[in-house]
C-alpha cells in the first residue's frame, strides 16, 4: 500500500466520521448527504451559473462592436441558457420522483428558510 493511498484515506475517513457516528443506518447517512446537497450546493451552483450568464450577456453587449465577440458572446449565452435549462429541469425532475415514489416533499433549493 503506498503512503500517498493511505493518507487519502485516513482524510476521507476523517471527514466521513461525523456522519457515521451520528447516522444509525445507511439511510440516515445517504438522506444527510442528500439535503446538503440540496440546501447548500445547488443554491450555490445555481447562483454561479446565473452570475457566469448575466456576467456573459453584460460581455456581449458592451463587445457588439465586434464581429468575432459577437459571435463567441452568442456561443456562450446559448450554453448558459441550456445550462440552466438542464438544473431547473434537473429539479423538477427529481421533484417529481421524489412525490411519485417516495411520498417526500422535494428538497428544493433555498437561500434561507
Amino acid at each position: 500500500m503506498s503512503r500517498s493511498f493511505s493518507i487519502k484515506t485516513l482524510i476521507l475517513g476523517t471527514m466521513l466520521l461525523p456522519f457515521v457516528a451520528s447516522a444509525e443506518t445507511l439511510s440516515d447517512i445517504v438522506t444527510t448527504f442528500v439535503q446538503f446537497v440540496g440546501q447548500f450546493v445547488m443554491p450555490l451552483l445555481f447562483s454561479i451559473a446565473l452570475a457566469w450568464f448575466i456576467w456573459v450577456v453584460i460581455d456581449f453587449i458592451r463587445n457588439a462592436d465586434s464581429a468575432e465577440e459577437r459571435k463567441k458572446g452568442r456561443r456562450r449565452i446559448l450554453w448558459g441558457i441550456i445550462v440552466l435549462f438542464v438544473m431547473v429541469a434537473y429539479l423538477g425532475i427529481t421533484s417529481v420522483f421524489t412525490t411519485t415514489f417516495f411520498g417526500s416533499d422535494p428538497i428544493l433549493p433555498q437561500l434561507w428558510k
